[in-house]
């Protein structure tokens, strides 16, 4: 799947026994870039980070690789980080009490803010752990 949404690999076998189904894999593609780009507006930050996938060979690990990080994984993660935005939204809107992640401000801000002008970005002055979620 991954390398048919990027451009440089086949259809997935699912789209010929499902009709319909590769309109709305692409579909889903637009409403997760949309997502992404909207949580980058409001000031989201993209981390370059490489995760590690295991290598195996006959039901064993026989060491590690860089996970190349795919169209169709961000996709997913785009979809969860709005399921959960959503999530924490409705039960703030009905008052109910909900575990989060407390978010202390950066030690170095000003420098955060700095290099994120030198990437073309801007952020705030101040850090705000209570500004609205990425909702877009």
């Amino acid at each position: 799947m991954a390398a048919w949404l990027e451009g440089h690999g086949p259809a997935p076998d699912a789209f010929g026994a499902h009709p319909g189904l590769e309109q709305h894999v692409r579909l889903q593609d637009e409403a997760a870039s949309a997502l992404r780009a909207a949580r980058e507006r409001r000031g989201a930050l993209r981390f370059a980070r490489t995760e590690t996938q295991f290598v195996m060979e006959g039901g064993r690990v026989k060491g590690f690789a860089a996970a190349r990080k795919t169209r169709a994984a961000e996709l997913i993660e785009d979809f969860m980080l709005a399921s959960n935005q959503a999530m924490a939204r409705a039960l703030r809107e009905f008052g109910c009490w909900s575990i989060r992640r407390v978010v202390e401000a950066p030690r170095r801000w000003d420098r955060i803010v700095t290099i994120a002008q030198s990437m073309g970005a801007t952020l705030p002055a101040q850090p705000d752990a209570r500004a609205e979620p990425f909702f877009g």
